[in-house]
């Protein structure tokens, strides 16, 4: 559904929903189908046509005519029986049949393992680098084939600006100098930067960064002190303040 409808959510839910009918239906197809293949082989096996008969009518009992999802009724089974042990023609093409459907569950099995590998191996790339940034591992300059994977842009500017931090050897950046430079971009009013240092905070599941990015995406940026930060988290907010103090003393300066 993914692969399909990589940006509607819609049209993959509409995949996902029309897959599972496709298997219900599909699925109690198929599985009366065996358990009739399972009749044919006990009667073959036992040699004895009636007595698996009388057998399926004791457990159907009272419910001999009625029939489910993945089972047919006893009444339908015990006519299969009869006429397979007495028409071998239709007994040999309903094996047929079986083998026919075991052989394109075979095909359909491979071509979805094809379709997977082959999606997988696309998005490799780009997993790679979510888990590198989720690990806080990352490289000072990131390769060409990694900024030209088709990544959307708010994804390559993190890759940027995740190499400004980066140790030399691109071992694992320690939390504090993610949150150290979030602290900075606020303090210093730039909200913008500010929003990509909480992403790359966010992926290294640091407490309230999910929060205070959600706040921070409401923008626009207030300038007025007392709106639109209520419901900042601490410390973040008093940051967002010192910057917000910075921008006015611009606005002001340059207003003379």
């Amino acid at each position: 559904a993914g692969v399909l409808f990589p940006h509607s959510d819609w049209g993959a839910m509409a995949v996902v929903g029309i897959a599972l009918v496709l298997w219900y239906v599909c699925f109690g197809w198929m599985s009366r189908r065996f358990e009739l293949e399972a009749d044919l082989y006990s009667m073959q096996l036992t040699g004895d046509p009636e007595a698996l008969i009388q057998a399926l009518e004791r457990v159907g009992g009272g419910a001999r005519d009625q029939g489910g999802w993945r089972h047919f009724s006893t009444a339908r089974r015990v006519q299969f029986l009869h006429r397979a042990a007495f028409d071998e023609v239709f007994r040999l093409r309903f094996l047929r049949r079986i083998r026919s459907l075991g052989k394109a569950g075979l095909v359909l099995g491979g071509v979805v393992l094809v379709v997977s590998i082959v999606s997988m191996a696309r998005h490799f790339g780009e997993d790679r680098l979510h888990a590198r940034l989720t690990l806080g591992t990352y490289a000072p300059a990131w390769g060409q084939s990694d900024t030209d994977l088709g990544t959307e842009p708010e994804f390559a500017s993190l890759l940027e600006l995740a190499s400004q931090i980066a140790n030399p050897d691109g071992s694992r950046v320690p939390l504090e100098r993610v949150e150290s430079a979030l602290q900075d971009a606020l303090t210093q009013g730039d909200f913008d930067l500010a929003v990509g240092w909480a992403q790359l905070l966010s992926k290294r599941e640091q407490p309230d960064a999910d929060r205070l990015l959600e706040q921070m995406r409401i923008g626009p940026w207030p300038l007025d002190l007392n709106a639109g930060l209520e419901d900042w988290p601490i410390p973040w907010r008093g940051y967002a303040l010192e910057g917000l103090e910075a921008l006015r003393r611009d606005r002001e300066a340059q207003a003379r």
